[in-house]
């Protein structure tokens, strides 16, 4: 009898303690020795037959321990798993906690489980999709298309004349500086005669030949050619016209309803194929929803919450699927990992990644599954693959020993999970339907909005560093001249005070006051020197202040007398 508790440790981790009874133990404590007795050999005894009182002395229970577990231990763990529906992720981790003859045997294994979250968000997700509307034009083209596929060849009469719109049977060669061209030789083609339908001007070339005719062109191949060897380059060819046909379509009536399928009326026809398009399309914009779901949802998930060994079996799996493949194109896994140019480590990187994705994806189903109680049933996994089989050609029994062999038939369960689990969150979501008009224009005239501000704002941000040196430039200028100004205001004063007779000279003390007044700002040596001495100052001035062309000698005479008394003025100041 076993018995057993568990508790669990994180999300990810159980602990199954299992205890077997004294009396199992001692049960396996024969076994194991009767086993080892079997073996023995002892000098003077033949191998097996030793008696058993020797063979005690022989045959400690410390050489029957380990035998002793391996029979009670992995028993005792399947029942207990079978008994707690735990389903664990590998090969768990062992711990003895009592191992001894006359006592119960205890032992612990910490397994890892697939964690199930509580995944927040699902139910109520908002999406806004375009109401999905088939056309009458799209459901003719689907009928046309089929009308083309029944449609008839027949023969045109012995004189008719190549045309356009007409179908040949023809042979052809081909040739480039004399020499055949390479796949250049087709027998028995099928042309349609439509320029768009083969190269440029071969079409062109064949119009007015008869049945029978042979004809030789010369064509240059376009820059665009697929052989670029060859493009845009003269090839000459050989074709042989063999027999010109015209296309007959049947009409799109009820008789081709009532022979090219199983309605009567051409009316039933196209709903049904309206109805297959509207299914076809519904099944697309459900997968693409779903798809958005499912990453915005899985990306909340932290990878910290996928067990290491959940990522190793699908990293596993990755690696058996692409083995597999590379059998098929009869290439090793070394020269693939050569091809690619990369080292097996970084190989086994990539497939650590794929399992930590598939991983956390595979805890995101079965979340969700748990939350809603979605199950694949044995009977939906066999129906799967009795269709897998009817597709390979196979029996349903033996396609399904080789995938319980292969371990993929869990796989195909899970498989089978993921759509139901897709489907179910498709029709929780809480979803607004509109028409295409009126979902596309808020997409076109956000991005404008958008884009206006950010054009605002940048010319913002270029507008204001250009104006920032202006006004640091009119500050600094202010600041550097307002000794200058002063000093300029008090001379203009005194020099119109003198000058109210003469007016002529009060216009050239106004032309011969700014250029005298540059260097005061500008040169600060000059500034230091005019204040301890006025004669150097006056004498700098002189030197300083460009003469203009428009003033006469006496004019320039009038001007030193008028800065020396301006001098004498200041001296004055200074005294008093």
């Amino acid at each position: 009898m076993i018995t057993f508790t568990t508790r669990q440790t994180s999300a990810s981790q159980h602990v199954l303690e299992v205890t077997i009874d004294s009396q199992r133990v001692e049960e396996a404590y024969r076994t194991a020795f009767q086993e080892r007795r079997k073996h023995l050999k002892i000098k003077g005894f033949r191998k097996g037959n030793v008696p058993e009182p020797i063979a005690r002395k022989h045959l400690k229970d410390s050489l029957l321990a380990n035998r002793v577990v391996n029979l009670l231990v992995p028993p005792a763990y399947k029942e207990a798993l079978k008994q707690s529906a735990l389903s664990p992720l590998g090969k768990p981790d062992w711990e003895l906690k009592q191992n001894e003859r006359g006592k119960d045997l205890i032992f612990e294994a910490t397994l890892h489980v697939m964690p199930i979250l509580e995944i927040e968000g699902y139910r109520g997700y908002k999406l806004t999709l375009p109401r999905i509307e088939i056309s009458d034009d799209r459901v003719e083209q689907i009928l046309y298309q089929k009308r083309q596929g029944v449609s008839r060849y027949l023969d045109r009469p012995k004189d008719h004349k190549a045309a356009l719109g007409d179908f040949a049977f023809i042979d052809y060669t081909s040739t480039h500086n004399g020499k055949p061209l390479p796949h250049a030789s087709v027998k028995n083609f099928l042309l349609e005669m439509q320029n768009e339908k083969f190269l440029p001007g071969f079409v062109d070339a064949l119009v007015g030949a008869e049945a029978g005719e042979e004809r030789v062109f010369q064509l240059t191949l376009p820059l665009n050619y697929a052989e670029k060897s060859l493009a845009g380059e003269t090839v000459e060819f050989t074709v042989k016209i063999h027999q010109l046909k015209e296309r007959r379509v049947p009409e799109m009536d009820d008789n081709f309803a009532k022979t090219y399928s199983k309605f009567q009326t051409i009316k039933e026809l196209k709903e049904t194929v309206k109805a297959n398009l509207l299914k076809q399309e519904r099944q697309k914009q459900e997968e693409e929803a779903t798809h958005e779901i499912v990453r915005t949802l899985v990306a909340k998930i932290d990878t910290a919450e996928v067990p290491l060994q959940l990522q190793d079996g699908h990293a596993g799996l990755a690696l058996r699927n692409h083995t597999r493949n590379l059998e098929k194109q009869g290439l090793t896994m070394e020269q693939y990992l050569a091809k690619r140019g990369i080292s097996s480590e970084h190989f086994r990187e990539e497939l650590g990644l794929t399992g930590l994705v598939e991983g956390r994806l595979e805890i995101f189903y079965r979340s969700i599954a748990s939350a809603e109680g979605i199950q694949v049933l044995k009977k939906e996994v066999d129906q799967a693959i009795a269709g897998q089989a009817q597709s390979a050609g196979v029996t349903t029994e033996a396609l399904k020993a080789q995938m319980l062999k292969e371990d993929t038939y869990k796989l195909l369960a899970y498989r089978i999970l993921i759509q139901k689990v897709r489907h179910k969150l498709f029709e929780l979501a809480d979803i607004e339907y509109l028409d295409v008009d009126k979902l596309e224009s808020p997409k076109v005239s956000k991005p404008k909005a958008a884009s206006k501000k950010k054009a605002k704002s940048a010319s913002k941000k270029k507008s204001k560093p250009a104006s920032k040196p202006k006004t640091a430039a009119k500050k600094k200028a202010k600041a550097g001249s307002k000794a200058v100004k002063k000093k300029k205001a008090a001379s203009k004063k005194k020099v119109k005070a003198k000058s109210k007779t003469t007016p002529k000279k009060k216009s050239v003390s106004k032309k011969k006051a700014k250029p005298a007044s540059k260097p005061k700002a500008t040169n600060k040596k000059s500034k230091a020197k005019a204040k301890t001495t006025t004669k150097k100052k006056a004498a700098a001035k002189k030197k300083s202040t460009p003469k203009p062309k428009p003033v006469t000698k006496t004019k320039v005479k009038s001007k030193s007398k008028a800065s020396k008394k301006k001098s004498k003025a200041r001296n004055s100041k200074k005294s008093q």
